[in-house]
């Protein structure tokens, strides 16, 4: 579905077609300073500089749910074992799928990679395309897992400068999430794909998104990058925490440039840090920009994803300072989009029986889809369509459209639900 669109600043750039026109609004102080701190309602910084979870009941409704995972999956569930591919009960979850929760981490795009199109200075674009990654990350942290999204669902949304954001989920298995995100008169063009995977070891699950990040700009620099590691702790007991760690590169092959950016420089291993204390918090970031094959540092970044960055000691990020841009979702967005789906309004309206029946059906619709594609293979690939699976047929709901003011998130009810209504009203 990729088209060729001729871009205004003289560039092409091949780029997806979004269906909707996008909603250009300008976002209130008010509602932009809400999105900025929703994390901190939630979490709370600790002496570590780790994000904690701070709802107690929720964290003991979780273990609860988890500890019985462990009784049923057995111990392979904390051994390493993959969990992108593992059934979770509806409860473990919040009405949002994983498509619109990857796109949070873009909420200062309109800031940082608009101003980078703009530079012409090399070395000044990357630290803008660095500073909009480090300064966006803190928005993706939930207290629940959002939904998995199902083969072919997608996501529409634009920031209050036109740009437009277009998600869609490109295979199951391995789950794989294309993106782009395309910049007010297509000053530059983010995008790529992520392979989600997520593994838990004792009292600790690591996620992981690999996959090419790319930024291109109208005088075709392109900027590669790579994303960090998340790290949960206190699954099942102890505090509840999450940070980011390891290195992250940029690249610039146009301009010869390199950047290394490292969350938890300090990190210690586990026998070391039973005798000695990290120094430094979990949330501080470093990082420093190179000629690629040399050492000499060009810049040098310092900071800390949860409260500010610098570069070279000039503040360029500040939490409390530069604010969010909002996203709004389209009043025509496709069939697909994943605010249709009916376990994520069943979720949202608060009936748990129906989203654990809606994510059940979606399930096994999309397993059936997918043996009828092995099925209709080229003979050397395909696998044999069974008797009983072309007899079985899954199930459809009838699905309303969710409203289209984009500030209220709660979804239309089903149809179902208006048919109990009609028949209270007889």
């Amino acid at each position: 579905m990729g088209t060729l669109v001729e871009s205004n600043l003289g560039h092409s750039i091949s780029k997806l077609a979004p269906h909707a026109k996008p909603v250009v609004r300008n976002d209130t102080q008010e509602a932009r300073v809400k999105r900025n701190m929703a994390v901190f309602q939630k979490f709370a910084k600790n002496k570590d500089g780790a994000l904690k979870m701070t709802s107690e009941e929720e964290i003991a409704r979780q273990r609860g749910v988890v500890w019985e995972l462990v009784k049923t999956v057995g111990n392979s569930l904390m051994e390493g074992r993959e969990l992108t591919n593992l059934t979770l009960p509806v409860t473990l979850f919040e009405p949002s799928s994983f498509l619109e929760k990857m796109s949070q981490s873009w909420l200062m795009a309109p800031t940082y990679l608009t101003k980078a199109a703009l530079t012409k200075d090399p070395v000044e674009r990357m630290k803008l395309v660095v500073t909009f990654l480090v300064a966006g990350i803190h928005f993706a942290p939930a207290e629940r897992k959002p939904f998995n999204p199902i083969l072919g669902e997608t996501f529409e949304a634009s920031f209050d400068d036109g740009s437009t954001v277009f998600c869609e989920q490109i295979s199951h298995h391995p789950p794989k999430s294309a993106f782009q995100v395309v910049g007010p008169n297509n000053c530059y063009l983010f995008s790529g794909y992520g392979k989600t995977s997520a593994s838990a070891r004792g009292n600790t699950i690591k996620g992981y998104q690999e996959g090419p990040n790319c930024v291109e700009f109208a005088d075709g620099t392109k900027i590669t990058f790579t994303l960090p590691v998340l790290n949960i702790s206190g699954v099942l007991w102890g505090e509840r925490t999450l940070h980011y760690e390891g290195g992250i590169t940029f690249t610039d092959e146009k301009h010869r440039l390199h950047a290394e950016v490292v969350f938890n420089p300090d990190a210690q291993g586990f026998l070391k840090s039973l005798f000695k204390k990290q120094k430094t918090g979990v949330d501080v970031v470093r990082g420093q920009i190179t000629r690629i094959g040399e050492k000499t540092p060009l810049a040098t970044l310092d900071g800390s994803w949860l409260s500010h960055l610098e570069w070279d000691g000039e503040r360029v990020w500040e939490l409390e300072r530069d604010l969010p841009h909002l996203q709004h979702r389209p009043e025509n967005a496709l069939p697909s989009d994943c605010r249709f789906r009916e376990d994520l309004q069943a979720l949202a309206k608060g009936d748990l029986a129906e989203g654990a029946e809606c994510k059940q059906m979606l399930e096994e619709r999309q397993r059936y889809d997918a043996k009828l594609r092995q099925a209709f293979k080229p003979a050397k690939h395909r696998a044999t369509l069974s008797a009983k699976d072309k007899e079985a047929k899954p199930v459809y709901k009838d699905v309303a459209a969710p409203p289209a003011d984009d500030h209220d998130h709660s979804l239309a009810t089903s149809s179902k639900d208006k048919k109990k209504k009609d028949k209270k009203k007889s």
